[in-house]
């Protein structure tokens, strides 16, 4: 779907917004009768480390407690010059209640 209209970015940073993000999903899983939905979101990391920072897990605690998903994967790619890697995790709402 490409990136919200609220995200930032630059060089060495991204933002991902969350503007319109709740509404396209409804309108998928309406329109696919729910076959087809939001289930997280992949970036990469050039020259960096697979697993998360602190500010993807920012990131992740916004996306699912402000888009409501009971879980959201988070995929992240690493890469160099001669090497790449993959991480993966999920997120779960829980992980942010008080």
């Amino acid at each position: 779907s490409g990136a919200p209209e609220d995200s930032t970015s630059a060089p060495m940073h991204f933002e991902c917004g969350t503007k319109g993000t709740k509404e396209l999903n409804d309108q998928f899983k309406l329109k696919y009768k729910n076959s087809v939905y939001f289930i997280g979101l992949w970036h990469s990391h050039p020259f960096g480390s697979s697993q998360f920072s602190g500010e993807d897990k920012l990131s992740m605690q916004l996306v699912v407690t402000k888009l409501s998903p009971p879980k959201s994967l988070l995929l992240i790619i690493a890469y160099d010059k001669e090497n790449h890697s993959m991480g993966c995790s999920v997120f779960d709402k829980s992980q942010f209640q008080n």
